[in-house]
């Protein structure tokens, strides 16, 4: 058994990483260093933000990725049209001599790195929001300003993908994450396997019960920092960056929503990410592999097929209510969820659209007791199982709309 003093220095670790700094702390080191850079060329379309630390082992991979960029096959992209900006902070490896030396062997990419051991700049969060501060003032109010991660690797067609939606009305796009899993094995990696065939075949179902036609099939449902594109003008208005200890990625989609923009879940916009089980945020991703690691047995339990037809259908209701109001739909919504009518009414209030109340409403009843116990929660391969059949026996289910 660890004594108290043994458990200090994790104590101390998650204390520091999820203490607030002021967001006018992190906008006034942003603008001081945005200001210390080479003027933009004026020419770029996106801006692409990498966070890093520690990240000697996977840095320079995620760089090749950005610079091996293709317009089509065997063209390579224009550079003046996209821009790159790693920030490394608070490393204590060779992260910042790897990035030093692909600037120097790659002179005309437009990449900016940038050093810093300031205190303030504590979790991904805190990074991303200064990077993409720095972005925001390097770009037109159309562009985008990008999100990934160093352990990541960008798609072939990636910054083409993305230039593709400029003018498209759309303020945010969220592009696919892969996974990487060589490095996992066992149950680990069968897990992650399921998780992930989990996760495509649930959106095909929410779009089979409830379509958003702003967001046509095919599409994913992936809505993470690793791939993640807001245009500049969306971004400001929402305030920027949320100052979270983690999840930030999904405040930020969430922000975007309530803000009526439409937004884009792209199946051609594909990122690997990898698969180390030593997390650089302490509830991520990386966390949760490290957790199933070695694991005899790993209970990963999701929402079956009869929860997710039910919630399907709510989010079905909530859309044809805004298309057509009326106290009739409010009450189906209001018998549905089990919440009382004017706590649906309210939430009928507050928004303007459909999309960002749906959100709310996936939150709400996942913490809902009546509803966990009227659709409790099962294994993911049941959960797979249960959803291939389904989708298997609906005939013609997805046309390109």
């Amino acid at each position: 058994m660890k004594s108290k003093n043994e458990n200090r220095p994790q104590e101390v670790y998650l204390s520091n990483y999820y203490r607030p700094t002021d967001t006018s702390i992190l906008d006034g080191i942003a603008d001081d260093i945005g200001r210390s850079l080479p003027a933009p060329s004026g020419k770029a379309g996106l801006v692409v933000t990498v966070p890093a630390k520690n990240e000697e082992s996977s840095i320079l991979f995620c760089l090749r990725s950005l610079v091996k960029q293709f317009a089509m096959a065997n063209v390579g992209i224009d550079y003046e049209l996209y821009e790159v900006l790693v920030l490394c902070h608070n490393c204590t490896d060779n992260t910042g001599a790897i990035c030093r030396q692909f600037q120097k062997e790659n002179p005309f990419f437009g990449l900016s790195f940038i050093e810093t051991d300031r205190p303030e700049i504590n979790n991904v969060v805190a990074v991303r929001r200064v990077l993409m501060r720095i972005a925001a003032g390097r770009l037109p109010g159309s562009g985008y300003i990008v999100t990934t991660d160093a352990d990541t690797s960008v798609g072939r067609y990636w910054v083409a993908n993305l230039l593709g939606y400029s003018g498209s009305g759309y303020g945010m796009v969220c592009g696919r994450i892969d996974i990487d899993l060589r490095t996992v094995s066992g149950n680990a990696r069968s897990t992650l396997e399921l998780k992930q065939r989990y996760f495509d075949l649930r959106t095909e179902l929410e779009h089979l019960v409830s379509p958003d036609l702003t967001d046509p099939w095919p599409r994913h449902g992936h809505n993470s920092g690793p791939n993640l594109a807001v245009r500049r003008d969306v971004y400001l208005e929402v305030g920027g960056m949320p100052p979270k200890g983690f999840l930030e990625d999904i405040a930020l989609y969430e922000a975007v929503c309530a803000a009526g923009y439409k937004i884009r879940h792209c199946p051609d916009t594909v990122v690997t990410t990898s698969c180390r089980l030593t997390p650089r945020a302490p509830r991520g991703f990386g966390a949760e592999l490290r957790d199933w690691n070695g694991a005899k047995f790993i209970f990963f339990e999701v929402e079956g097929l009869e929860r997710l037809l039910a919630k399907f259908r709510l989010f079905e209701a909530i859309r044809c209510h805004y298309r057509s109001p009326s106290r009739k739909s409010m009450l189906g919504i209001s018998k549905a969820t089990g919440l009382g009518p004017k706590c649906i009414t309210d939430y009928l209030g507050r928004f303007h659209s459909a999309r960002p109340l749906i959100n709310l409403m996936d939150r709400e009843l996942n913490g809902l007791e009546s509803w966990k116990l009227k659709h409790p929660l099962k294994i993911v391969s049941v959960a797979v199982e249960e959803l291939e059949a389904y989708l298997h026996n609906v005939p013609s289910t997805f046309c390109q709309t």
